[in-house]
C-alpha cells in the first residue's frame, strides 16, 4: 500500500492511505497551525501536490487545494476547505507491506476503527557513539551497503533512506528479535575535501591557531587528525597555491601563526 493511494472504499467513498510523521489527530480547517499541519504539508510535497515553499505549519488556501488535488487523484470529489481525519488511514511509512487486514467486506465501521495492522517502520537511526573532533560538514551514513544523509549529530530521518534500509529483511528481522541491538555503519563527509599529510613536527600551535611554515611565511591550517607521527591538514584558503614543501624541525623560524 502506497501513501496517497486509495486503500478501501466506505459507502463508495475512497479512503486514502497517508503517511505523515505525525498522524492526523484532528480535522483541519483554514487558520489551523501546528506540527500536524506541517507533517501533512511535507507529505503533500512528496506526493507532488504542493510546492515545498508552502511548508509552514499553517493550514490555508494553498494546503487546502493540495488536499483537493489528492482527493481528485483518487477519484473523489474535491470536497470543501476542511481536511477531515475520517478521509484517511494513517500509514507508518510511505509504502507499507505485510498488512494484516482486520476488516471484511461488508463490516460496519466507525471513525477510529483499525483498518489493518502493519509491521511498522524505522522512524530514525542514530549513531550510538559519535567520534570526537569531527570535521564540520554534511555527512552520510552507510548501513549494509545503503547510503543516505545524516545530520552532523549522527541522526538519520530521511524517509527514502530509511525505507531502503527497511528493504533488508534479514536486518529488520534481527532488530525485531533484539530491539536493543546495534548495527555497524560507516560515517563519512558528504562532500570530499582536499587534505594533505605532513610530519607532526611541521605543525606550529600557538594556542590560538595552527599553521605550517612555507618559506618564511606561516600558513594557517585546519588539523583533521594525527597518527603515527603524521598529521592530516586542510588549507582553508583555497585561493592560495599549495606549497611544495613545509618547514620542519630546525628549519622552523616561526613560533606563532599571527602576522
Amino acid at each position: 500500500i502506497d501513501s496517497g493511494a486509495t486503500i478501501a472504499r466506505i459507502d463508495d467513498r475512497p479512503i486514502i492511505g497517508l503517511h505523515t510523521s505525525l498522524p492526523l489527530y484532528r480535522d483541519l480547517t483554514w487558520g489551523d497551525k501546528g506540527t500536524d499541519v506541517e507533517a501533512l504539508q511535507k507529505e503533500l510535497v512528496r506526493l507532488g501536490h504542493l510546492d515545498v515553499s508552502f511548508v509552514d505549519g499553517w493550514y490555508g488556501w494553498t494546503t487546502s487545494h493540495a488536499v483537493q488535488r489528492l482527493r481528485v487523484a483518487n477519484g473523489a470529489p474535491e470536497g470543501g476547505k476542511k481536511t477531515r481525519r475520517s478521509e484517511f488511514v494513517w500509514l507508518p511509512a510511505g509504502d507499507v507491506t505485510g498488512l494484516a487486514c482486520e476488516l471484511n467486506v461488508g463490516d460496519e465501521v466507525a471513525e477510529g476503527t483499525a483498518f489493518a495492522t502493519a509491521e511498522g517502520a524505522i522512524e530514525r537511526l542514530e549513531v550510538a557513539s559519535m567520534p570526537e573532533s569531527l570535521t564540520p560538514g554534511a555527512r552520510t551514513l552507510t548501513v549494509n551497503g545503503v547510503t543516505g544523509p545524516a545530520s552532523e549529530s549522527g541522526i538519520v530521518d530521511d524517509a527514502t533512506f530509511l525505507a531502503r534500509i527497511l528493504d533488508d529483511e534479514e536486518l529488520v528481522a534481527g532488530l525485531r528479535e533484539d530491539p536493543e541491538a546495534t548495527v555497524p555503519g560507516d560515517l563519512a563527509l558528504a562532500d570530499t575535501i582536499d587534505s594533505y599529510t605532513v610530519p607532526v613536527g611541521a605543525i606550529i600551535d600557538d594556542g590560538d591557531e595552527r599553521c605550517v611554515q612555507v618559506g618564511a611565511v606561516a600558513r594557517p591550517v585546519d588539523v583533521l587528525g594525527s597518527a603515527l607521527g603524521s598529521t592530516v591538514i586542510v588549507f582553508p584558503d583555497a585561493d592560495t597555491p599549495l606549497p611544495d614543501t613545509v618547514a620542519i624541525g630546525p628549519a622552523l623560524t616561526e613560533s606563532s601563526c599571527g602576522e
